[in-house]
């Protein structure tokens, strides 16, 4: 859960990190340096230019801190948000939060740990969107799977109408055909298949290389 808000923070920050010229506040050097999310994976950084980085997605603005350490993020949409002790509180982005969700918490850490943490979150999200494929491929397959099935059924219906294979796709889909309508999953081309009963094994490739074969 926490990882997932950090990763929408990250898609919400994005849009909003072209940073406004403005004149840089020099931070004292209590501030400069790394701060990583607590109970998250976003990780900041204080520069001594006067400039807060992401340092997930290198995207920067510069900061204007007050003498009482609170401080406005020049970001296109401007943020607020406040030094205090080993902490930065960062006013959270996002409309409607609940009032405990009001700031985003960092704390101060050392170099190494931020790294340790970018690398982290790098994996997660890596592993995640390879997941992610997997799923789409296997959901990718079974839908065109049961395109060859409804495909298979249809010949074996017009063999036994006409008694003759249906020579192209368009004897067996159309409105008035066996099929309404078949809808291609992913760039996968049907219109090449062998209909013919003689053809045991049908194969279709779509555009994410995924390969798919049919016993009939």
């Amino acid at each position: 859960m926490h990882k997932m808000r950090a990763l929408l923070l990250i898609a919400f920050l994005i849009p909003k990190l072209n940073g406004v010229a403005a004149e840089p506040t020099t931070p004292p050097a209590r501030l400069l340096g790394d701060w990583v999310m607590i109970n998250g994976l976003l990780v900041l950084h204080v520069s001594e230019d006067g400039v807060l980085v992401v340092r997930n997605t290198s995207q920067m603005a510069t900061l204007k801190i007050s003498p009482d350490d609170t401080f406005i993020w020049e970001l296109k949409a401007p943020i607020s948000g406040k030094f205090s002790g080993s902490l930065l509180l960062l006013k959270n982005p996002q409309n409607g939060v609940p009032p405990w969700m009001e700031y985003l918490e960092f704390r101060k850490t050392t170099k190494q740990s931020a790294d340790e943490v970018l690398a982290y979150a790098q994996a997660t999200q890596n592993d995640t969107a390879k997941a992610w494929v997997q799923f789409s491929l296997k959901s990718f397959e079974r839908e065109i799977r049961t395109n060859l099935i409804t495909l298979d059924v249809a010949a074996q219906q017009f063999l036994a109408d006409n008694k003759a294979d249906p020579r192209t796709y368009d004897d067996l889909v159309g409105r008035l055909k066996y099929i309404k309508e078949l809808k291609v999953v992913d760039g996968e081309d049907y219109r090449s298949l062998d209909f013919s009963a003689s053809t045991r094994t049908w194969e279709v490739r779509t555009k994410s290389g995924l390969i798919v074969r049919y016993e009939r």
